[in-house]
């Protein structure tokens, strides 16, 4: 399996799961409230660190023969800054901002991106929306973000989340304000794409339905951030803004694709390409990744 770019189809449209790269987190941060015991006594069944989690940054291109959409930015250069956001933890495999070259590696240059949505606005979603220079990588784009995720972060409400991720969102938001399109959550943003509300995560956050021939995806965006909180739904990660409000959402989308043969993706999910489906568990879900790629 290419995991810096996996080809699929939805119906007619044809679809690339692209890799910005990989971050490492501490573990704690991915799973707040998850004691060392625990976290010890899960890590051989789902290979995670008591110490530290590497997770991949996976966006998705879709080619709809008459629009070039893709569904969030990715990272930029925020894997640069690493060792100054989580000094403590070994960032040797992490590397972000390898959006743009795997888009030309599948012969679409960032110039032909006509379509960006993105599902909210933290910093690895936003970060690859501006070069080094501070133009925009994607600049013959039209944008779309829920209304409701855009006039957070421009809000002193805000202020709550960690000031790095306040000063990237307004910086890159503000760098597409005069391509924005507000959107409501529920409603249809490009022919065959619908936005979701999934609230918790950041206000605004949103899934996306994407249906073509009978077809169906649902793109989870940070709705699931690593498969152990399937199995665990009771654990939180320290990234949801309003953790009661995410683990809502999260039960509610997840129970509707849940035993169907809806594929889901999500942005964070093992192994990339981060696509597979989810299984009803007691108390919970599990995680069927893909398991044969072309």
């Amino acid at each position: 399996m290419n995991t810096n770019a996996y080809s699929f189809s939805i119906g007619s449209l044809d679809c690339w799961a692209l890799s910005d790269g990989r971050f490492n987190y501490p573990s704690e941060t991915f799973f707040a409230n998850a004691s060392a015991d625990e976290l010890k006594s899960a890590s051989d069944e789902y290979d995670v660190s008591p110490r530290q989690v590497a997770t991949p940054y996976t966006c998705l291109y879709v080619d709809t023969g008459s629009d070039q959409i893709l569904i969030d930015a990715g990272a930029g250069p925020v894997g640069d800054h690493a060792n100054d956001i989580f000094p403590a933890v070994d960032h040797t495999t992490t590397s972000t901002g390898h959006l743009p070259e795997n888009l030309r590696a599948i012969g679409t240059p960032p110039s032909a991106i006509d379509t960006v949505i993105l599902t909210h606005a933290h910093p690895d979603h936003v970060g690859g929306l501006l070069d080094e220079d501070g133009a925009l990588v994607f600049g013959e784009a039209q944008y779309y973000i829920s209304d409701a995720e855009w006039r957070f972060w421009f809000a002193e409400a805000a202020e709550q989340a960690p000031s790095p991720m306040v000063d990237t969102a307004r910086r890159t938001l503000g760098a597409i304000e005069e391509h924005v399109h507000l959107v409501d959550p529920g409603g249809e943003i490009r022919p065959g794409i619908q936005g979701t509300a999934a609230p918790g995560h950041t206000p605004g956050h949103i899934a996306l339905s994407i249906t073509s021939n009978e077809e169906q995806l649902l793109h989870m965006a940070d709705l699931v951030l690593h498969p152990l909180l399937m199995v665990r739904p009771d654990w939180i990660t320290g990234f949801d803004l309003d953790p009661g409000q995410a683990a809502e959402s999260r039960r509610r989308l997840l129970n509707e694709v849940a035993g169907t043969e809806t594929p889901v993706l999500g942005y964070h999910l093992s192994p990339v390409p981060g696509l597979g489906h989810v299984k009803d568990r007691d108390q919970g879900w599990t995680w069927q990744p893909l398991k044969t790629a072309h």
